[in-house]
């Protein structure tokens, strides 16, 4: 893989010159080390970059709602959910987001009156949540600008593109999970 060089045209800052910069690195260490996977550590950083400046991209576009994106997230997950009802576990998995942060997230969007929380009727230990009207009205206002968004994103990648790119990060995530599990076996034999 060659390096590639910063675009002088492009703020600093940019993505293309952020991850130029990664690779000048990675190829200078390549060389004084030799055996340095490049490429895979590009990706993994490129994910990590893309990641974070896509969430920063959300939450500018959330701004006038007041919402986070791990806000919104787990609003519009819960509102997925059948009668838009379902618990923190629910979101949890479907916002991608901690027991601690699911709390503190369904704290700010119940004081916000966007859901509604109570004890669940069959386990006093569990609550459930549901999303208010003031809720779907903020997601049915906001969804628009942020499918536009996520089409901007996208918008150089033909169908075809899109879904090769999804099948291939699908099958990073299913080798990550599968290393996890041996990892964690191994560490569970030495301990």
């Amino acid at each position: 893989m060659s390096a590639v060089a910063s675009n002088p045209n492009l703020p600093s800052h940019s993505l293309a010159n952020q991850i130029a910069e990664i690779e000048a690195s990675l190829t200078r260490m390549q060389q004084r080390i030799g055996d340095v996977p490049v490429t895979e550590i590009l990706i993994s950083r490129l994910l990590i970059n893309l990641g974070r400046e896509m969430t920063q991209r959300l939450d500018t576009r959330l701004r006038p709602s007041g919402l986070m994106e791990s806000e919104f997230r787990a609003l519009v997950s819960l509102y997925s959910l059948p009668g838009s009802t379902g618990n923190p576990s629910d979101l949890c998995t479907d916002a991608g987001q901690s027991p601690a942060n699911i709390t503190r997230i369904t704290d700010a969007l119940a004081e916000r009156e966007l859901i509604l929380r109570r004890p669940d009727e069959h386990d006093r230990r569990r609550w459930v949540l549901q999303v208010t009207p003031k809720g779907t009205a903020l997601i049915k206002k906001m969804l628009p600008n942020m499918m536009n968004g996520a089409r901007e994103s996208y918008s150089e990648f033909s169908s075809a593109e899109l879904k090769r790119l999804l099948t291939s990060l699908k099958t990073i995530a299913a080798t990550i999970d599968r290393n996890s599990s041996i990892e964690a076996a191994a560490s569970k034999q030495v301990s």
